[in-house]
């Protein structure tokens, strides 16, 4: 799913072969300790586990590899769109085991407009329009307020794909 999340939503062939690349090379084992450490980060308050870290580490080494730049901002840029891709594939399998058809979060996400997407990013969440813009994205997942589990879910899928989005649209630096 990677793969097809990195050829649907990057713009650029590059981004994608980066993907790809980085993700290819992470042991399906790795890989799979790797998604589930996301989930439970994002489920449990806190910052990841060790294991975690050190599996984050090795994917975004495997993006600067992988990253035709030469330069630490391409390889930080490169490493983003890497966890950030297979974060939102982990949270959004997780999601879908819910019930949630990410199909209509992802909708109400194109249709919200940058400057609210920003605000969220910056973690603005008293503000009106971030609050109507999370109640827009549970409203689409068909989800109630009072469901925690899928709240803390759908909050780590809309920032990770709101940042992969930002970062795929940011022209890459060689």
């Amino acid at each position: 799913m990677i793969a097809m999340l990195a050829l649907v939503a990057a713009p650029a062939t590059n981004d994608q072969q980066v993907v790809i690349c980085a993700v290819r090379a992470i042991p399906a084992a790795d890989l799979t300790r790797l998604k589930r450490g996301m989930v439970d980060t994002v489920l449990t308050p806190g910052k990841p586990s060790s294991a975690t870290e050190a599996l984050l580490k090795k994917a975004e080494a495997n993006a600067a590899r992988c990253n035709p730049g030469d330069n630490a901002k391409a390889d930080a840029r490169a490493a983003g769109l890497v966890v950030t891709s297979i974060a939102v594939e982990a949270l959004a399998a997780r999601l879908a085991a819910t019930g949630v058809e990410i199909a209509r979060v992802n909708a109400r996400l194109r249709q919200t407009p940058p400057t609210v997407l920003d605000a969220f990013l910056a973690k603005q969440y008293g503000t009106p329009a971030v609050a109507s813009f999370m109640e827009g994205v549970m409203a689409s997942a068909g989800t109630k307020q009072s469901d925690s589990t899928v709240r803390r879910l759908l909050g780590g899928y809309t920032i990770n794909a709101v940042r992969f989005a930002k970062l795929s649209a940011t022209p890459a630096r060689s």
